[in-house]
């Protein structure tokens, strides 16, 4: 608006044709400001120069001129035609609303900026329904879709289209609905299990199955993961077998789904039958990461899939290989604090107490805000004859158990 250069005319030249109008891009009635104004003071103009380039008598040109400042709110303008009227804006944003809580994360694999363009297309598309519906004549783009009140043999087409189009959003916004809700139970489930509710834990995993079935059974796809999901749901329910054809489902599908197999072992050993989990824990420790981000989760698993399989040696009586499954276990997480303690508690039943002291004294510095660890320590280093440094121990467990959450400065 205080803009000095503008595109300006000479009145002596201009025949107000109408071209300049035309060419314009920016949508700007350039014959009609320059009639009212000498100058284009719109300021959407840009600039561009297409105006001047076109007009058939060289009566437009590029210059200095007194600047628009509020020339461009001067009553009497012709104001433009909205594209949309109100109520039409405001079904565009219920519609687009309501495709991103339908369509964002859909069977697990439609991304936000997916979600955003499909909400885009639906919102014009239920303007142009409506449309369809209440006025007379009506075209889009090239197509006339409806003449005189009667619709066209393309405005059939899009009406049948359309409908196809609104069953298949009602569709996947039910199935939508049922995938949130499965997840919001599998998560009621989870947190019931580690509150040890029995009977909430069996509620939730009803309700997980009933929602994630409705899905499997009525989904146009499966997302990944869903094996995965009615396992838990299925157990959590108290449904082992089904559960048990969900997991094996699962790591046939993914072999790298590292949990699947895990919760499937140890559905086996909770039924006595380590002959069945025993390979499909070697099969996990035999996975290797797919990049340096995934060793850390490996390690973690595979550390797991070891303490499985030491408790099924030890089960067996092979107490050897049951020593040798958890120290592999702690080859895998040196920093663990749980892991550091059993396998010090197996030195000694061994009798090897330098080792278990070794191994007790790792576990406190994994974690020293914890006084079990300490007194493990000083109980070890007691049998050793080594009074002193167990004492010491004996005062860090103390100050751990007083401060639980503080870390005892040595």
């Amino acid at each position: 608006r205080v803009a000095p250069g503008r595109i300006k005319v000479d009145h002596n030249k201009c025949e107000q044709c109408g071209v300049c109008t035309g060419v314009c891009e920016s949508h700007v009635r350039v014959h009609d400001e320059i009639a009212r104004f000498g100058s284009v003071v719109d300021p959407a103009c840009l600039k561009d120069l297409d105006c001047v380039a076109a007009c058939p008598n060289n009566a437009l040109s590029f210059g200095l001129a007194r600047p628009a400042l509020l020339r461009s709110f001067k009553s009497g303008r012709r104001r433009l035609p909205m594209d949309f009227s109100l109520p039409e804006d405001v079904l565009m944003a219920a519609v687009f609303l309501l495709s991103l809580a339908v369509f964002r994360g859909l069977y697990g694999v439609v991304p936000f900026l997916l979600t955003l363009a499909i909400g885009g297309i639906l919102a014009y598309g239920s303007v142009l329904a409506v449309r369809l519906v209440t006025r007379r004549n009506l075209r889009f783009n090239s197509f006339q879709l409806k003449r005189d009140g009667r619709l066209t043999r393309a405005g059939l087409g899009g009406a049948v289209f359309g409908l196809v189009v609104a069953v298949f959003v009602v569709h996947s916004g039910v199935i939508r609905a049922h995938e949130l809700l499965g997840e919001r139970a599998l998560n009621r489930a989870a947190i019931a299990n580690r509150a040890g509710d029995r009977e909430a834990l069996r509620r939730a995993g009803r309700d997980a199955v009933r929602h994630l079935t409705f899905g499997e059974r009525w989904g146009l796809l499966t997302p990944p993961g869903a094996d995965k999901q009615l396992a838990l749901a299925h157990w959590s329910a108290g449904d082992d077998p089904r559960a048990e054809r969900y997991w094996v489902r699962a790591v046939e599908r993914d072999e790298t789904d590292l949990e699947s197999r895990l919760d499937l072992a140890a559905l086996y050993l909770k039924r006595n039958e380590p002959d069945l989990a025993e390979p499909v824990l070697r099969e996990l420790i035999a996975l290797q990461p797919r990049s340096a981000t995934d060793k850390a989760v490996y390690a973690a698993n595979r550390a797991t899939a070891w303490q499985y399989l030491s408790s099924i040696a030890a089960s067996k009586g092979d107490f050897e290989g049951a020593y040798a499954a958890l120290k592999a276990a702690v080859d895998e997480q040196p920093k663990n604090a749980v892991l550091l303690t059993n396998l010090a508690i197996a030195d000694t039943q061994r009798g090897d107490w330098d080792s278990a002291v070794a191994l007790f004294r790792r576990a406190a510095e994994a974690s020293p805000e914890n006084p079990s660890a300490w007194n493990n320590l000083a109980r070890a280093l007691q049998a050793k004859g080594e009074m002193d440094e167990a004492a010491a121990c004996f005062q860090r467990a103390r100050e751990a158990a007083r401060h639980p959450h503080h870390e005892p400065t040595p």
